[in-house]
Order: C-alpha cells, then sequence, then structure tokens
C-alpha cells in the first residue's frame, strides 16, 4: 500500500526562538510516500543487499554474517531501550543526474536527494514494518520544472502514430503547476498550453 501525503517536512529544523514572534515564517512542507506490508519488505531486503555490496565490512562478512550481525545489533539494542522497542531509522538518499528514458524519449534530470525513514521492530520480525520516503516541495517543483523544459523538446509525433500526418514537430508548452486541495489528494493543472499543428501543403 502506498499512501502520499503532504505535510510539514521532518527533514527541516524547527523555528529558532531567536526569531521574531511577530514574523511569519513559511513551514516546510514534503511528499510522503509510506509504504507498509510486502512493499515495505521489499525495499528492505534491497537495501540489505546494497549494504552487503557496498560497505566493506558487509562484503567480508557476507549476506549471511550480515544477518547474524543485525540480529545481534537488535538484540543489544532492545536490552538498552525501556518500553516498546520501536526506533526510527533515517537513512540519505541520492539519486544521482543524467538522463533517464521517460515515455520513449531521453530527459536530462537532476540529482534527487531525499530521506527514507525506516520504522525499525527490534524484538519482532519483519524488523521493518514501515518505510516512509520523503522529498521536500522545493525539490518536486525543481523536478517539475526540468520535465516542463525537456518535454518541449520532444516531437510528439514520436509519441503518437495518429500525429504523424502532421507536416512539422509538434511541441508542447504549457506551465503545469502541483498543488494539495488536501493532504492526501495532490492536483497537476496545466495551463498556457500552446501546440502548433502543420498541415501537409
Amino acid at each position: 500500500t502506498q499512501v502520499f501525503i503532504r505535510r510539514p517536512s521532518p527533514m527541516e529544523p524547527e523555528k529558532s526562538e531567536s526569531q521574531p514572534s511577530d514574523r511569519k515564517v513559511r513551514m516546510p512542507f514534503a511528499l510522503i510516500a509510506e509504504l507498509h506490508g510486502e512493499p515495505a519488505e521489499r525495499l528492505t531486503a534491497a537495501l540489505g543487499r546494497y549494504f552487503c555490496q557496498e560497505m566493506p565490512l558487509m562484503k567480508l562478512l557476507g549476506h549471511r554474517g550480515f544477518h547474524l550481525l543485525q540480529r545481534w545489533m537488535m538484540g543489544l539494542l532492545t536490552q538498552s531501550i525501556d518500553g516498546v522497542p520501536v526506533v526510527p531509522l533515517v537513512l540519505h538518499a541520492e539519486v544521482g543526474e543524467g538522463l533517464y528514458s521517460i515515455c520513449g524519449q531521453s530527459l536530462w534530470l537532476p540529482s534527487v536527494s531525499f530521506a527514507v525513514v525506516l520504522e525499525c521492530h527490534l524484538s519482532a520480525e519483519p524488523f521493518v514494518s514501515t518505510i516512509q520516503i520523503v522529498v521536500t516541495d522545493d525539490l518536486v517543483d525543481q523536478v517539475l520544472d526540468v520535465l516542463q523544459t525537456g518535454i518541449r523538446g520532444i516531437d510528439l509525433r514520436q509519441l503518437d502514430s495518429r500525429l504523424a500526418g502532421f507536416a512539422e514537430p509538434i511541441n508542447l508548452y504549457c506551465k503545469a503547476l502541483l498543488s494539495w486541495p488536501q493532504a492526501s489528494s495532490p492536483r497537476l493543472d496545466l495551463r498556457d498550453i500552446k501546440i502548433h499543428l502543420q498541415l501537409p501543403s
């Protein structure tokens, strides 16, 4: 199950007491995707494989050694925590900039940094029951702007054979605006749409 919600970002610091009280401070918002059950377990397994492949110590221990070390650390942490042993683990992740295939077209996208929050249960399996992927609003707007620029250079005739009869490239110009009528209901509006269609002579 994936639930998309928009709320003040947990990655940003709270307002400092030194800031003037009469000054309005815009709270940062974030797009949060929550994964539960099987999707969360699959992503957890993928993260485990990544650590085994990339971390020198994990390479020496191997996959089985990694799980033995994981159980030992879980047991140690459980003994050190009073109450329900549930601990949030926050990881910083980044997808590098580069060309990505979108709808069969290569578009350049900037690097995307986001937080991965794992809800770790130390005393029971699965150790991770919920995963949150957190992306700030500012980054979402930046990616939208880059996509709009990239889409302008795509000839729509390459995407739909029904447009092949037009004599000149068909390029889409528009302004994409992302809004949130409700916290869990994003809305994407396309405004100022411009397309030039040249009929064959």
